[in-house]
């Protein structure tokens, strides 16, 4: 799978969050794809630019599936929403590169 692939199942899995019927389980499950992806990109793009992408340290600290962050259901909801942004604002960015 590509990189944008990856975003793609971050994009719908972000989605599906923002849905009020989801299971515990499934935020879990989405911290851990969120995090393996953000540390994946972080690494991979560190290689490259010899510089750290601030917006996914922030993205990987935040869903951090060892170390959790507690919020209320209201807040991570506003952050899925701007997480599933940065990543479209990412797609399109590396399709123009």
């Amino acid at each position: 799978m590509n990189k944008n692939s990856w975003y793609i199942v971050c994009c719908i899995m972000l989605g599906l969050a923002i849905l009020p019927i989801m299971p515990y389980g499934y935020y879990m499950l989405l911290r851990v794809v969120i995090f393996g992806v953000c540390l994946w990109q972080i690494l991979t793009s560190y290689n490259k630019t010899s510089s750290l992408p601030v917006g996914l340290c922030i993205i990987a600290i935040l869903y951090n599936p060892i170390l959790t962050v507690s919020l209320t259901r209201g807040v991570w909801t506003i952050l899925n929403i701007a997480t599933l942004i940065y990543f479209i604002v990412n797609m399109k960015t590396n399709n123009k590169q």
